[in-house]
């Protein structure tokens, strides 16, 4: 999972992951980053130990594109270290009980992890931007859209691409809903939570197919109506 949502980073990022901003003391990288899991296995999927996985994959991908250009001893063994911690708990099954003060953790071992590559930049006398955790996000999340076809009658299957690359990583046809499990069926006229970016099929009864990919935000249209190929 990591290596596919480390793939999807970089594209997605064109590399502006550790790209600077310019702060009041000159430029600086921000390890806080708003990406969750959700990002990339989709908001309906992003509960359970599926969910928590992501996001640590996520995290990790994140920080470790961040930090690529600072000395590593500053911090690899460190993100490898909470990453291996939180595996373990995801697979211990604390993913699905709230942990009080758990945003405050992560934020003290992200300024921790700042505090020591700072150190090392300044003892490195390398001119690299200050590292910081100061983050800020705003509300983002899954859309309900309706989704219909023309003719009416198809069957619409939907899967985020985020899905359909692990598929295809682990060698299995992603376009093969018994195997790439991730597909789910839109019924027609029945709201369907989206958001990022999705393969879908439309089949209909005459064996004729329709296939594609759209992308959803808090922008998108509230219905889809997928006309049949001439």
């Amino acid at each position: 999972m990591k290596t596919v949502i480390t793939e999807r980073l970089e594209q997605e990022s064109q590399g502006r992951v550790g790209e600077h901003t310019w702060g009041d003391e000159g430029p600086t990288v921000d390890l806080y980053s708003c990406l969750t899991g959700s990002d990339f296995v989709g908001e309906s999927m992003s509960e359970g130990p599926l969910g928590r996985q992501a996001d640590i994959a996520t995290e990790v991908a994140y920080w470790t594109a961040a930090l690529d250009r600072y000395p590593r001893e500053a911090w690899a063994s460190d993100v490898a270290r909470y990453e291996r911690d939180e595996l373990a708990s995801a697979a211990a099954g604390s993913q699905n009980v709230e942990v009080e003060g758990e945003d405050q953790e992560r934020a003290a071992f992200l300024k921790r992890l700042a505090s020591q590559v700072n150190a090392a930049v300044r003892q490195a006398q390398l001119r690299l931007p200050t590292v910081v955790v100061e983050g800020g996000c705003g509300a983002a999340g899954e859309v309900p859209v309706r989704f219909s076809s023309d003719p009416r009658g198809a069957q619409v299957m939907l899967i985020p691409t985020f899905f359909y690359d692990v598929c295809k990583a682990r060698r299995i046809d992603p376009d093969d809903p018994a195997r790439c499990k991730r597909w789910r069926e839109a019924l027609e006229g029945t709201p369907v939570g989206v958001a990022g970016d999705y393969y879908y099929v439309a089949r209909w009864a005459d064996g004729i197919v329709r296939r594609g990919k759209l992308t959803f935000d808090e922008e998108s249209a509230s219905s889809v109506t997928l006309a049949k190929p001439r």
